[in-house]
């Protein structure tokens, strides 16, 4: 039986109903029904005609669709929650937010490019791989943990922080003391900086000091 390629028009909507923020080469295989060098010239094909978008290598998405890095980046590499720059951005510990997505992963940390966005994975021992809650089909780490996140990569060589430039008010003092106790004594020095900081936040402009909540 021959079997017939769907219509442009066709995969779309095929495609659309998947629910996912991305497509393997994988699911395009079982889609169009093509295998091998007919699978590889008929994606490029549909890259260079701007039907489908490449993510990266055996990584697509819907031009009409958001790309959202994050969960995309996410179910990449499971498991993977977005933590450090990018979740104390979010919750606005920090001003700015980073050029990186950063997630914490159990698995050997990596880089690389994700629809023009650079993704860092950082490994975590599986004992500290806890702290995050699901939003809207992303783990996030809590602020708490964010931050313990951070100052954990800080002490082993990996990351830097500026803790008087943090917005601590939104931290919830007795968790952050909990949390932090469960990580190694290594941090302790750094997190009772950041837990002498909690409920306050850094002036900006020609000020200098800190307010407090």
């Amino acid at each position: 039986m021959v079997r017939v390629r769907p219509s442009t028009i066709e995969l779309i909507q095929t495609l659309s109903t998947l629910d996912k923020p991305y497509f393997t080469t994988a699911d395009l295989q079982r889609v169009l029904g093509l295998a091998g060098k007919s699978l590889a010239v008929t994606l490029g094909r549909l890259v260079a005609g701007g039907v489908l978008r490449r993510l990266r290598r055996n990584v697509y998405a819907l031009p009409i669709q958001a790309v959202d890095i994050e969960r995309i980046a996410q179910a990449l590499r499971y498991p993977a929650y977005v933590s450090f720059e990018s979740a104390l951005a979010r919750h606005g510990l920090l001003s700015q937010l980073p050029y990186s997505v950063t997630l914490a992963t159990t698995r050997p940390s990596a880089r690389e490019i994700i629809a023009g966005r650079d993704v860092v994975y950082s490994h975590l021992p599986p004992a500290l791989y806890w702290g995050y809650v699901t939003v809207n089909g992303l783990q996030l780490a809590e602020p708490e943990k964010a931050l313990l996140d951070q100052l954990y990569m800080v002490v082993n060589g990996h990351r830097s922080i500026n803790i008087s430039e943090l917005d601590l008010r939104v931290l919830d003092r007795d968790k952050f003391a909990k949390y932090a106790a469960r990580f190694p004594r290594s941090i302790s020095t750094l997190a009772n900086q950041a837990r002498a900081l909690i409920g306050t936040a850094a002036l900006t402009g020609i000020h200098t000091g800190r307010i407090e909540l």
